[in-house]
């Protein structure tokens, strides 16, 4: 009995530690850098709901937009009945419009470039992608028409449309300085992100985690 409980807690351990290595770690650094701030957390491309989990766990209310439709519906049922979680099917942007999202799975992107590179062109070429033309229409809005709470923590992940995101997330950003964690892919066509004055970023694992600082400009 006492060595099926050595081999039970090693099993539990094992667990756990791999529960910890595939946890996004800028994500969890930048939740951890934002316990202090009063508000919500908003998921900007939250795909597979990893992060959205991430901050349940960290006893935050998550508002999740997420404009790939497989994705949407995998969202409401991995979120099915929790009150926390509230999720929009839709695109965050500039501006308020219809526009083409181009197929790639988890790298589905709003700039077509941007789904031609070797793994996202193998996951566009895949048989459900094909046959819908490797397109999806979208709604796209401005987290600035739709976010009214206090947000303490903003992640986009969006697959190089960040900067038209947090363009669309300006008031947001000026009125509440959450802390932000964007993805920052060197491979993909982008704009650059301009961040409201205050704002200091630092580069973590393929991403940029901001903080508001201080009055020094940061673009």
């Amino acid at each position: 009995r006492r060595y099926l409980k050595i081999i039970i807690w090693q099993m539990l351990l094992v667990a756990v530690i791999c529960l910890i290595a595939t946890e996004p770690v800028p994500m969890r650094t930048a939740l951890e850098r934002a316990r202090d701030m009063p508000g919500i957390v908003v998921d900007v491309g939250a795909n597979g709901g990893a992060e959205t989990a991430l901050a349940l766990a960290h006893d935050r209310r998550v508002f999740a937009v997420e404009c790939l439709s497989d994705a949407y519906i995998a969202l409401r049922q991995r979120f099915l009945g929790n009150s926390n979680v509230t999720l929009l099917h839709a695109c965050a942007g500039r501006d308020s419009e219809l526009r083409v999202l181009h197929l790639a799975d988890d790298s589905s992107s709003l700039i077509a470039q941007n789904v031609g590179f070797h793994y996202e062109r193998q996951k566009a070429a895949r048989k459900h992608n094909v046959a819908r033309n490797k397109k999806e229409a979208v709604v796209v809005v401005p987290l600035d028409s739709i976010v009214n709470e206090t947000v303490a923590l903003l992640k986009v992940d969006v697959q190089g449309f960040e900067s038209e995101v947090l363009a669309g997330a300006r008031t947001v950003l000026v009125r509440d300085r959450p802390v932000l964690v964007y993805e920052s892919d060197k491979r993909f066509a982008k704009t650059k992100v301009s961040l409201p004055e205050g704002y200091v970023c630092q580069h973590v694992e393929g991403d940029e985690i901001c903080e508001f600082k201080s009055s020094h400009t940061n673009i």
